[in-house]
């Protein structure tokens, strides 16, 4: 086992190129119970609106304040620089199973407000927190590849898990699968703490403190833009993403049993972008990858502003998106991890950190430009953004 400066990912991994797969298996499971949690909320929160008796704006509200808690990200992607990403990540878990057990039983303001508190700190732990653990663990040669193979875990949630919720609201009510996630919650937390191998030895460094790091980070260029270009690619899909389930419910009469079954189909779409990501960014490298998915985003996302008004049109166009978005978001997390190797942790931390900024506006604001404007509206913003979004990576990101 080669030393890992506090931090780095410079050292070579503990796991050789065959035992890999093995490395990733259970992180992929931890990430399928993060993913549900996060992604049900998207295409059934007019039926979570409802069944809280609250409006699809106040809903889109609430998601404000949970997207805006990943300002936290940083402060733990410094403490995991510290002590390691597994030690900080399996606390995480135990705050999503929380958040997720009182966000169902939460029928006064305060506790839904406390609970979405609680599920926007979880967000901010583990998201950035599992990255930098496969890339600290992960073979150079093929950390692209294992850093998109576990972004698996997003699409096949759409596959074969948001089903299962829609139907579970549609028969027993919206609150059971909110239940039965904090039950994976609690299963996840028990598998980081004794089956996910241990976090790399950590040496102390001079600079070892929270301000200096930020400071390092926002000082390089490359790295800079880096950030603010994923940032704009998020206020993209979190606009396409409180849209669409709002979109199928009001303009095409779906209920959440069907809106459910489109989800499936998109997360078939999302997986092959995540594996054609995975398959080609360390041959073609992360920037050059990154580039082909944004141009056709663009393409698709002005078809579909035009075929919003047919439901077979647009299904098809929103799986074409989504798996153009999936590959594009994909391929953004081995060129922010190699930014900067010995800052990875906090880069990828202050990567959900910003765009979580960005998103909180964006999901008030497209759910209001969605209800006033129509989602053709909704989808001419998100071109608007990816646009600004590419030309950045264009010009001022660098391949390391």
């Amino acid at each position: 086992m080669g030393d890992m400066r506090h931090g780095t990912g410079t050292s070579q991994s503990i796991f050789t190129a065959e035992s890999l797969r093995r490395f990733l298996f259970p992180v992929f499971l931890v990430r399928l119970t993060r993913d549900t949690g996060v992604r049900m909320f998207y295409p059934f929160l007019p039926q979570i609106a409802d069944g809280l008796g609250i409006s699809l704006t106040t809903a889109g509200a609430l998601l404000t304040v949970r997207t805006l808690l990943t300002v936290m990200a940083p402060v733990f992607g410094h403490r995991a620089g510290q002590v390691g990403p597994r030690k900080v990540l399996r606390w995480g878990f135990l705050l999503q199973a929380s958040g997720l057990l009182l966000f169902s039983f939460a029928r006064h303001p305060g506790l839904l407000l406390l609970a979405v508190v609680v599920l926007g700190l979880s967000d901010a732990i583990i998201l950035p927190l599992t990255q930098t653990y496969v890339g600290e663990h992960s073979p150079k040669a093929q950390r692209g590849r294992a850093l998109t193979t576990v972004e698996y875990s997003w699409a096949l949630t759409g596959i074969a898990i948001l089903p299962i919720v829609g139907w579970l609201m549609y028969r027993w009510g919206w609150w059971v699968p909110f239940r039965l996630l904090s039950l994976a919650g609690v299963a996840s937390f028990l598998l980081v703490s004794f089956v996910f191998p241990p976090d790399l030895p950590r040496e102390s460094e001079d600079d070892d403190h929270f301000l200096p790091q930020m400071r390092s980070v926002w000082k390089d260029s490359s790295t800079a833009h880096a950030l603010i270009a994923n940032a704009v690619l998020y206020i993209a899909f979190e606009s396409i993403a409180v849209a669409y389930g709002a979109h199928l419910k009001r303009d095409f009469h779906l209920d959440a049993a069907h809106i459910g079954s489109i989800a499936s189909l998109l997360g078939f779409a999302e997986l092959s972008g995540s594996v054609t990501s995975s398959m080609v960014v360390d041959r073609l490298r992360p920037r050059r990858t990154l580039l082909f998915g944004l141009v056709g985003l663009m393409a698709s996302l002005g078809t579909i502003s035009i075929l919003g008004n047919n439901l077979l049109l647009f299904t098809v166009g929103l799986a074409i998106l989504s798996m153009l978005m999936e590959y594009s978001l994909v391929s953004m997390i081995p060129l922010l991890s190699e930014q900067l190797p010995h800052r990875r942790a906090t880069v990828l931390a202050t990567a959900p950190m910003l765009a979580s900024v960005v998103r909180s506006a964006a999901d008030s604001w497209s759910t209001r430009l969605f209800v006033t404007r129509g989602f053709a509206a909704v989808g001419v913003f998100a071109l608007t953004v990816v646009a600004a979004g590419a030309s950045l990576i264009w010009w001022r990101v660098e391949e390391r």
